[in-house]
């Protein structure tokens, strides 16, 4: 079992390897505004707290969770319009370039939670939402083009998984440092991530889909 498993990392490609260093580095980049966006409406935007004994502070924070959820609701509903365009948008945009504006709009996006104001959440969820359709479609539509006949599809899937996961858990760890400093910067942690990820996404390679078999 083991040396199948060797022989199943030894044949997944090099671009397969940038491409998965890429989406490991989009997990990080998404995972605080995922876990933590009510967390920081309610501290930094209203300014509450949820240990405090004082119940105005506490009623804040209560008010400032349940702006950051409806948010989040609205994050995904655009997440959801997104994905009925994605397909068009792919078919027309080469792939790695719809990768790298996603990761440059989000940067910008999560950088947003600095200015701890109801219109620069806003903005956070509008921008975060671009990057969210695309870190869940494009990575997969390029891993489709780079596996090459003959290898284990279900063991790199496998691995992809595995990346999004080490992702957040390695998001999460650091951001539980950085949020004890300051819940926005907890959040904008999430650009510089994005910011990480944009020479990864640059050393991708634009491969062709093979048209002509999918014609036949």
């Amino acid at each position: 079992a083991i040396t199948a498993y060797w022989n199943n990392v030894k044949g997944v490609n090099s671009d397969i390897w940038k491409l998965l260093c890429a989406y490991f580095v989009s997990s990080m980049a998404m995972t605080p505004i995922l876990f933590y966006f009510t967390d920081f409406c309610g501290e930094s935007i209203y300014g509450g707290s949820a240990d405090s004994s004082d119940k105005h502070l506490t009623q804040l924070y209560h008010d400032g969770v349940h702006f950051g959820a409806l948010l989040l609701a609205l994050l995904n509903l655009i997440v959801f319009l997104l994905s009925l365009v994605m397909p068009t948008l792919q078919r027309t945009i080469p792939l790695t370039r719809l990768y790298l504006a996603a990761h440059i709009i989000g940067a910008v996006g999560f950088a947003l939670a600095l200015f701890n104001s109801r219109g620069a959440a806003v903005g956070v969820v509008l921008l975060a939402a671009v990057l969210s359709a695309v870190f869940n479609t494009v990575p997969f539509a390029l891993l489709k083009r780079y596996i090459d006949d003959g290898q284990n599809n279900g063991f790199i899937i496998g691995i992809a998984n595995i990346m999004q996961v080490n992702g957040q858990i390695v998001s999460n760890l650091l951001h539980g440092v950085v949020a004890e400093w300051s819940a926005s910067a907890g959040i904008a942690m999430g650009s510089v991530f994005a910011v990480v990820g944009i020479p990864l996404i640059l050393m991708l390679r634009e491969k062709r889909r093979d048209t002509t078999a999918a014609e036949q």
